[in-house]
């Protein structure tokens, strides 16, 4: 093969420098990863607030840039649809905290 004679490195080399630049040294052992509980990650009442006042604002900025489409409106569409969109999405699926 033409690809392997091109190629500098052999697999176990690439191996052992992957494990040295990612992992830590050949010699430590790779520490297995833990997932941490998502029940730090919720919202409180005044951030809820402001994430709905972002939304309204957004939505009806939107709106009106949608009824009127003045030149270069879809971009400000844009700008305004993602905004609200997400916002949307965190005040639906965050749970609040009170």
């Amino acid at each position: 093969m033409v690809l392997a004679k091109s190629f500098p490195f052999t697999l176990a080399q690439l191996n052992d420098l992957y494990r040295v630049q990612l992992r830590g040294s050949a010699e430590t052992p790779i520490k297995k990863r833990t997932l941490k509980p998502l029940n730090d990650l919720y919202l409180t009442p005044p951030v809820a607030a402001l994430i709905f006042f972002v939304v309204v604002v957004c939505g009806h900025n939107f709106r009106k840039t949608w009824k009127q489409q003045p030149p270069g409106w879809q971009k400000r569409a844009w700008l305004f649809g993602v905004p609200a969109g997400i916002g949307l999405l965190v005040l639906g699926f965050l749970p609040l905290k009170l």
